[in-house]
């Protein structure tokens, strides 16, 4: 699925909208910010291929943002001094910000609940000296907050929590949460723990290639042992790896191996294709999940398996059972990896 990333500059409206001018599922936020008059502020808001990015005219002070939400969704407003951003939560709806040029975080916002939720827990958070413990027992108690999913995720990331506890919390969320976009973040994060422990059956996922060639797992089942390679064009560790990439596949590949690039996080699309060419990679598979653009590509592998860290290899066997994980790119990977593969393609 493409990501349609929007850079629309925003006229500054300044009517008076009653509750009937707004749209079904629509957003409309107001906001002033004091000791500017005129100059640009920046929302951006969603993930993946939800995400937005909008810019606004400042009008004496003033300024506005319209868009479309399906649920409360997380947001930062920005301006192009590095201090200043924020993290809200946008709701259907309109809304009123307060902000000040000198210093963001000193805002108001209201009409939003989710942000309400948001202010009260940061402020806890600001008060005590362990947070962890705060979000583990916010998580715990709110499954049915939109706030959930994204602290849920961000505690498995730090390995705050262990994996079994991840997935049982996440199994009591409710329903329309564990649908919400940080709700298939976390679920997808899941599957990808999942899919990087050998002894499990990596998940299928359906995508485009380089050429726009349809590629999936299940292509090669019963037929090749597949290695997939998480890598960027700006990742140094990931580009030094590739002569060994390209003397296991010129080793293994007629007795069946099959190289599967993912380019993860790449700056575009252009970056991506140009290193390509420059490694003289193209004799194997390449794809892609999201690029720094906001350009979203591939979202089964985006939800399915991990954005980082690379450079990141997953070893798969002719069954579909993962065989191994390895992350980095050192010696002692490739001395275990080279085991695997003369173990599976040589006897």
């Amino acid at each position: 699925m493409k990501n349609i990333l929007a850079f629309t500059p925003l006229c500054l409206i300044l009517s008076n909208c009653t509750q009937k001018e707004i749209k079904e599922n629509q957003f409309i936020l107001n906001g002033k910010i004091a000791d500017q008059d005129s100059g640009l502020i920046i929302l951006q808001w969603g993930i993946l291929s939800f995400f937005h990015s909008d810019t606004s005219i400042i009008d004496y002070g003033n300024f506005q943002f319209k868009g479309f939400l399906k649920e409360p969704t997380r947001a930062v407003i920005k301006n192009d001094d590095p201090s200043n951003r924020i993290d809200i939560y946008l709701e259907p709806g309109k809304m009123k910000m307060n902000l000040s040029k000198m210093n963001f975080k000193d805002f108001t916002l209201t009409g939003s609940k989710s942000n309400e939720e948001l202010n009260v827990l940061t402020t806890t958070l600001q008060s005590v000296s362990n947070p962890d413990s705060i979000l583990i027992k916010f998580v715990l108690s709110n499954f049915k907050s939109y706030l959930t999913p994204y602290y849920l995720y961000d505690l498995g990331y730090r390995n705050k929590i262990s994996k079994d506890s991840l997935k049982l919390i996440f199994n009591n969320l409710d329903t329309t949460i564990q649908n919400s976009q940080y709700g298939r973040i976390t679920k997808g994060f899941i599957r990808g723990i999942e899919n990087t422990t050998a002894g499990n059956y990596a998940t299928d996922f359906n995508a485009l290639d380089i050429d726009n060639t349809p590629i999936s797992l299940t292509q090669f089942r019963n037929k090749n042992v597949v290695l997939l390679d998480f890598w960027a064009s700006w990742c140094v560790p990931c580009r030094e790896s590739i002569p060994y990439l390209k003397n296991i596949y010129e080793k293994y590949h007629s007795q069946g191996l099959e190289i599967i690039s993912v380019a993860s996080m790449d700056k575009n699309r252009e970056k991506w294709q140009t290193a390509i060419k420059d490694d003289s990679t193209s004799m194997w598979y390449h794809i892609a999940n999201f690029f720094q653009t906001g350009e979203t590509v591939n979202e089964d592998v985006t939800f399915d398996y991990p954005i980082g860290p690379i450079p990141r290899i997953i070893l798969i066997d002719r069954d579909g059972r993962v065989l191994g994980n390895w992350v980095g790119n050192t010696k002692g990977n490739e001395i275990d990896l080279d085991k695997q593969l003369d173990l599976l393609l040589t006897n």
